[in-house]
């Protein structure tokens, strides 16, 4: 039987590396991304597609990913500033029970605690992730295509995360002039504790096989 690949997880791969999130933002040329938006935050001339980039590649690289997922979280209706742009509350809604309903997101709305306490419930499949990439793009010029986009200021994108479909759905915020993230799904329909707990199982019979293995050519000298 094949075995599924390791999920690279935060300190139980060994931790996260500075390093390897420089290297992954100039494989995928955004250093220069990653320091507008990390100096900038949610503002204007952002591209939604980068700002997936930045909160995915600070969720799989940055012990602090979570805390900068949760700066490009959409926040309830009327909690931006139209003038400044910058946010009036310190809430942002939860990914997991956030709705789009008459043009605005709607959903419970909590501080940077709960969020973290949301991701890692359920999201830990994002955390640290070996691998990840844009399931979707131009046959040409390699661009993300956003997999509905109706509506302009709507946008959905499928990733692929360790072999995942995941879908990552934006709104623009006209407060603040930028793409927010206000809910991710896994595509496959199975719940992240279910797919943790079935990988972990694959994994331990992977390792009892190569154990079964080892034993049976150490009889055979």
């Amino acid at each position: 039987a094949r075995c599924p690949p390791i999920a690279c997880c935060g300190a139980a791969a060994g931790g996260f590396s500075s390093a390897a999130l420089t290297l992954e933002l100039q494989r995928r040329g955004l250093q220069t991304a990653l320091e507008d938006l990390a100096e900038d935050g949610p503002s204007a001339f952002k591209s939604p597609t980068k700002v997936i980039e930045y909160v995915m590649v600070n969720l799989q690289h940055n012990a602090g990913g979570i805390a900068e997922a949760f700066r490009f979280a959409a926040r309830s209706p009327g909690q931006s500033s139209f003038v400044s742009g910058m946010a009036l509350s310190d809430k942002r809604v939860a990914w997991r029970t956030a709705k789009f309903i008459g043009g605005y997101v709607s959903g419970r709305a909590v501080g940077l605690d709960d969020f973290t306490a949301e991701v890692e419930e359920h999201y830990s499949w994002l955390v640290g992730c070996t691998a990840w990439s844009f399931a979707v793009t131009h046959p040409v010029t390699f661009e993300p295509l956003a997999r509905s986009a109706e509506k302009d200021f709507l946008r959905e994108y499928v990733l692929l995360v360790d072999d995942r479909p995941v879908s990552v759905q934006l709104l623009y915020d006209w407060g603040c002039w930028c793409y927010l993230v206000w809910r991710i799904d896994f595509l496959d329909g199975v719940p992240e504790e279910s797919y943790l707990a079935a990988v972990d199982q694959q994994q331990h019979n992977c390792d009892e096989e190569r154990e079964g293995g080892v034993r049976d050519r150490g009889g055979s000298l």
